[in-house]
């Protein structure tokens, strides 16, 4: 009930940044509204949802997210640097069957999932320094104080050329000859 009561707040406060609405990039405007904000079931969702009954309402709409990513991005390899999170690989890895799922970040990975409240910043910026061009970064649990924090040091470095900001999860991509752009979105 206090999840349902605490979305609908957050969407009234984000209203005006639903579907991509003022998103003057193409491409952007096109990750936003078919891999953010796609309420379409994909084919593997009610798969999941049997297989997975137990996870909490928001843990199964991030999940969801980072299948489309993955399903979008056809990464070869996932870092993914959470502490013992059991939904999240298999979501990313129904999204796109060849991702190897890994625990430790290389910089050749051009997937990378991490959260915020198991690292600290001096673990998220050495991540920017070495990823490759047209890699995305995902930060998990941005919805406490201490990971905006981090959140807004990340969005400055110059690095992140583009952001999009969901509230409960961050999406940075490095991309070369874009210019910087940070986007909220109501996710």
């Amino acid at each position: 009930m206090i999840y349902r009561l605490q979305r609908w707040i957050i969407w009234i406060y984000r209203w005006r940044h639903c579907r991509g609405f003022g998103v003057q990039s193409p491409s952007d405007y096109s990750f936003i509204r078919y891999v953010i904000n796609e309420h379409y079931p994909y084919y593997a969702y009610e798969d999941l949802n049997t297989a997975m009954p137990s996870i909490s309402p928001l843990k199964r709409k991030k999940a969801e997210l980072l299948f489309r990513i993955a399903n979008w991005r056809q990464a070869s390899s996932c870092a993914l640097l959470l502490a013992d999170d059991e939904f999240y690989p298999k979501y990313i890895h129904y999204g796109c069957k060849k991702t190897q799922i890994i625990s430790k970040y290389e910089s050749s990975d051009s997937f990378v999932v991490i959260s915020a409240l198991s690292a600290d910043e001096r673990q998220f910026l050495p991540i920017l320094d070495t990823m490759q061009s047209d890699s995305i970064l995902v930060i998990d649990d941005l919805d406490d104080r201490r990971s905006r924090l981090i959140w807004d040091k990340i969005i400055a470095d110059e690095k992140a050329t583009i952001s999009f900001d969901l509230y409960y999860i961050g999406i940075v991509m490095k991309i070369d000859n874009r210019y910087k752009h940070n986007y909220i979105v109501n996710f």
